[in-house]
């Protein structure tokens, strides 16, 4: 939880270090202006006609384009000077992302000398917007998946797996063991199958069926 008058990130770190954990993923929360008129921190798609949350989303835009490659080198200096290592940074690259704020989003990550982007809840035609940025940086977008399976667009079946991967030779996989067993399929049979095309599991314990 935030800490009212502390730095979100060092409450992050602190956790991280108490906990004995030496490696992380790290959510853009963490980092960015708190945005609390937006959904989960200014990931997602607006309501258009709601003006507070339009000037939110757009206020959050300026700031990632904005934000200079100094700020997120201090991020990363930061996780170093704690002994964790950085392996990715997690965002939804909503479908309302800009060209420019997709450009300067890549640049972040490899100002903080990573080139994985846990894409949370970007969809599959956002992964076709993103392939020429993705090459230009030389940034993977590791597609995580989640289990709404009744939707083409959702990141979630097999075969919408295999659109992204097919999409460029940069995408893998984050594979989020719990959501692919709620969707009632097999992570074991998904790994042995795609291993070399998965950046990173998420393990956690969820029943079938969408449980």
């Amino acid at each position: 939880p935030r800490t009212p008058g502390k730095d979100f990130l060092e409450t992050g770190l602190e956790s991280c270090v108490a906990s004995g954990l030496g490696v992380a993923e790290l959510w853009a929360t963490m980092v960015q202006p708190e945005q609390p008129l937006l959904p989960r921190g200014g990931q997602y798609e607006v309501d258009p006609k709601n003006a507070a949350m339009v000037k939110a989303r757009e206020d959050i835009r300026r700031w990632r384009i904005n934000t200079p490659a100094s700020y997120w080198q201090g991020v990363r200096k930061r996780f170093d000077q704690a002994g964790i290592e950085l392996i990715g940074y997690s965002l939804t690259l909503a479908d309302d992302f800009t060209d420019e704020e997709i450009d300067r989003t890549l640049l972040a990550v490899r100002a903080m000398g990573i080139r994985d982007i846990g894409t949370n809840q970007t969809r599959v035609v956002m992964g076709k917007r993103v392939v020429p940025f993705a090459e230009k940086h030389g940034v993977r977008l590791c597609f995580h998946n989640h289990a709404n399976v009744d939707h083409a667009n959702e990141v979630a079946t097999i075969a919408s797996m295999e659109e992204v991967l097919a999409q460029s030779k940069n995408y893998m996989i984050n594979l989020d063991v719990g959501h692919f067993v709620a969707a009632n399929l097999d992570p074991v049979a998904f790994i042995a199958k795609y291993h070399d095309r998965i950046s990173y599991l998420h393990l956690k314990d969820r029943k079938r069926d969408n449980g």
